[in-house]
């Protein structure tokens, strides 16, 4: 691990993530476009789109399994060309629908403990380190609520608490930065709102590192997260604090659809305009 990195990052205000006029093309289509962002550490975001507008893309970008076209990627500190990216990726936490059915096609035996623990080797299975990973892993799911998962196969779990189970997976080895995609896409309101109750008591706890959480739902957005990323069609529609940029005229920009806003108990919720 860069220890320089460990060293600056305890100060709040390191930039975590910057982004310079970036740019990511799959062939002739354009996915991202001049995309310039900044987060730094101390501060949890909220990236915000509709289906298409480049949410999955930007978080594949940061941990490195896209690279940009235009542009210059600097993440943790490390600079996209001239940094090695599975050094990079294994201080990351990544929780993505791919890895979910992928463990779902392939290992729905394996016990929701061992998934977690998997989470140290960045792979599947029991991995080095015994007890200490064991308890690391069991003290992880426990600190988000699924202590009494441990034993269940993963095939066998809820959609909330195959997601919870990843969520420690992702977390267990202390990473300098979460990555969440679409966390509670298929889940139900009751699943939902568990997981949003877990993602929120590790943060009381102190269990996360900054956290970047994508969706297309704005009332998933929990009050701990500081700042917001607007995007449509690949680009940057507003950024920054996030009582700043979840405005009715922004949401609105950002998901196509005329919106009002209502904050209650620190979560935002967005309603169609009526037509009058």
């Amino acid at each position: 691990m860069n220890q320089q990195w460990c060293r600056r990052q305890e100060k709040k205000g390191f930039p975590v993530i910057d982004l310079e006029e970036v740019a990511v093309r799959r062939g002739e289509r354009s996915i991202l476009q001049k995309v310039s962002w900044r987060a730094k550490s101390g501060e949890h975001w909220a990236v915000l789109g509709a289906n298409g507008s480049g949410k999955t893309s930007l978080l594949r970008l940061l941990a490195g399994y896209l690279f940009p076209a235009e542009g210059a990627v600097s993440v943790l500190g490390e600079t996209f060309g001239a940094t090695d990216l599975r050094e990079l990726r294994s201080r990351l936490g990544l929780v993505s629908v791919y890895l979910k059915e992928w463990l779902e096609r392939h290992h729905p035996e394996e016990l929701a403990l061992d998934v977690v623990a998997s989470g140290f080797g960045a792979g599947i299975g029991r991995t080095a380190g015994g007890n200490r990973v064991e308890e690391r892993a069991g003290e992880t799911l426990a600190g988000l609520g699924g202590a009494a998962l441990n034993r269940v196969p993963f095939g066998k779990l809820s959609q909330g608490q195959k997601q919870i189970v990843l969520i420690a997976r992702a977390l267990a080895p202390r990473p300098e930065l979460l990555l969440l995609d679409e966390p509670c896409t298929g889940l139900d309101l009751a699943g939902r709102e568990t997981l949003l109750a877990s993602l929120d008591v590790a943060n009381v706890h102190g269990e996360l590192p900054t956290v970047i959480y994508v969706t297309h739902h704005p009332e998933e957005i929990l009050p701990f997260f500081s700042h917001a990323l607007l995007l449509r069609n690949g680009e940057v529609v507003s950024q920054g604090e996030k009582a700043k940029v979840l405005t009715a005229d922004n949401l609105s920009a950002a998901l196509g659809l005329p919106l009002e806003v209502v904050w209650r108990d620190g979560r935002i919720w967005a309603f169609v305009r009526r037509r009058s």
